[in-house]
């Protein structure tokens, strides 16, 4: 899943000239957190029960990237 975050910036900032990159998930979620960690992505915030999943509210992380200057 990191390549994949990585391909994305790529795609995203250079063919697409996006400034910004959002990936939000459930605070819970290891993987996604990890790969977010991994791609240097800076933590914008928690918010209070903001995922419905199948076993109820969950909250969930917002990481950000902007286009590298």
């Amino acid at each position: 899943m990191t390549k994949s975050l990585e391909k994305m910036f790529e795609i995203g900032f250079e063919e697409y000239d996006l400034h910004r990159i959002v990936v939000r998930c459930a605070t819970d979620n290891v993987g996604s957190n990890g790969v977010a960690k991994r791609t240097d992505m800076c933590l914008e915030g928690t918010q209070r029960k903001r995922l419905k999943l199948a076993d109820g509210y969950m909250n969930g992380k917002q990481c950000g990237a902007t286009k590298p200057i």
